[in-house]
């Protein structure tokens, strides 16, 4: 009995505990944080975009090349008396300069040959003159009417044109014959850069044979290479118009800035074999004159800004600031917003837009690893 009660007396103080612990669990105050959430506004770089017409400037490269080259060649024979000390590869020839001379002797000697033949030849038709007209007194005399073909021989008419035609053929003689001695003097045909020199003292030429290699100094042409996709917003040249101004630099050899310009001169009618890109002539005038910029030198490679037709009324943003998928992040009402746009063009430095975008909005250019639409920011 005694056993029983203290048994029964354990299990209430441990109830009693028990309920005592829940109780004080159940009623114990919990600190709650207040203001769940606050989003912090990312600050960010603007810029606003610009409405208006632009010219976009198109890159490409090309090699340059000599607008007009020849060989230049002998058109006597003889041996190569002298030369001037000028003509050497890398010199530049003025329009008539003297290059080099031919012995001339032979040809003084067939000059002097012709101006006796042509003397000859002048003698003997006086001689025939005064025999025909001989003939023709003596036929008046006689008084008979020939038929004309005897008449002619009777008239020696036909011994008058042979005495004609000898004069005639000795005066173009005497003619090709001071040509050729004129010959004998090889001059540049226009102003020119030397590119390889091919006859010295001594040499033995003929007719034909080549004397160097001779390039224009007046114009260089450019050969450019560009997408086909390009062509549309290029001006070729039309009539009395030029074609498309272009600005061209070589960044390994001239300083920062310094640049050529040259025009658009013609489409090429045929695809680069390998790239399968557009070709255009581009022309540079004065290529080797320093007060248009530094000099060109042929076969360089040079980069190109060829300016392309006006853009009218459309909005131009710089290529950097345009998200992958033609997209644009705007700062709208404080938050950000993407937003879908339609390129038309796209050059070396910007994107021109025609729909999506108007002038004046806030164009996000700072890059942000995570974003979403609706995100606050807070501009610098």
């Amino acid at each position: 009995m005694t056993h029983a009660r203290t048994a029964l007396a354990c299990c209430g103080i441990f109830l009693a505990a028990a309920a005592l612990l829940l109780l004080i669990y159940t009623s114990e105050p919990r600190a709650e944080r207040s203001g769940a959430v606050r989003e912090t506004a990312v600050p960010v770089r603007l810029a606003v975009a610009e409405r208006g017409d632009w010219r976009p400037r198109l890159a490409a490269s090309g090699q340059v090349e000599p607008a007009r080259e020849i060989e230049l060649a002998a058109r006597v024979g003889g041996q190569v008396l002298e030369v001037n000390p000028v003509f050497a590869p890398g010199a530049l020839l003025k329009k008539g300069d003297w290059v080099l001379s031919i012995d001339p002797a032979d040809y003084r000697n067939r000059l002097a040959e012709r101006r006796g033949a042509l003397a000859e030849a002048e003698a003997q038709l006086a001689l025939e003159e005064g025999r025909s007209e001989v003939a023709r007194r003596d036929y008046e005399l006689l008084g008979e009417d020939l038929p004309p073909a005897r008449r002619a021989l009777v008239l020696r008419e036909p011994q008058l044109e042979a005495a004609r035609a000898a004069v005639e053929a000795a005066r173009g003689a005497l003619r090709q014959a001071g040509l050729d001695l004129e010959r004998c003097r090889v001059t540049a045909p226009f102003d020119a850069l030397v590119l390889e020199q091919a006859a010295f003292e001594g040499t033995q030429v003929s007719a034909g044979s080549p004397l160097g290699r001779l390039a224009g100094t007046r114009e260089y042409r450019v050969s450019l290479s560009l997408p086909l996709a390009r062509l549309p917003w290029i001006e070729l040249p039309a009539d009395d118009e030029a074609g498309a101004a272009v600005r061209l630099r070589q960044r390994s050899a001239w300083a920062e800035g310094e640049s050529r310009r040259g025009e658009v001169f013609r489409l090429l009618g045929e695809l680069g074999g390998e790239t399968r890109m557009a070709r255009l002539l581009v022309s540079v005038a004065d290529p080797l004159s320093s007060a248009e910029g530094p000099p060109l030198l042929l076969g360089s490679y040079v980069e190109a800004e060829v300016e392309g037709r006006l853009l009218q009324d459309c909005v131009r943003l710089r290529r950097e600031h345009l998200r992958a998928g033609d997209r644009v992040w705007l700062y709208t009402e404080g938050v950000l917003e993407f937003r879908r746009v339609r390129v038309l063009l796209r050059d070396a430095s910007f994107v021109y837009l025609s729909e999506g975008l108007e002038g004046g909005e806030q164009v996000v250019v700072t890059n942000l690893a995570r974003v979403r639409e609706g995100a606050a920011l807070r501009p610098l």
